[in-house]
């Protein structure tokens, strides 16, 4: 299990007012996402004795933009599928 904090959505200020897609909302109204999420993880690693190469795969949970949803009167739904790939070397 992974417990994920999150803030608002940065939206740079050219991209404010921008209409998102399938939606009649512009992107201004949906930076406030979940505060708290929680994935699910696995993971594999392997290595020699000084470097390691691990992957993890983590799935939300909850819809990420439930929040969202409840400010606009919505039913987008978000689940987060995030990859992460990475190397250790030891000295």
């Amino acid at each position: 299990p992974v417990l994920q904090v999150n803030g608002n959505l940065k939206i740079d200020d050219d991209d404010q007012n921008k209409i998102v897609a399938n939606t009649l909302h512009k992107a201004i109204d949906i930076r406030e996402v979940n505060t708290l999420n929680g994935n699910v993880a696995v993971g594999l690693t392997a290595g020699l004795k000084n470097v390691r190469a691990a992957f993890q795969y983590q799935y939300g949970l909850n819809n990420f933009f439930s929040n969202v949803n409840d400010n606009l009167n919505n039913d987008m739904k978000v689940y987060l599928g995030i990859a992460k790939v990475s190397v250790v070397v030891y000295l």
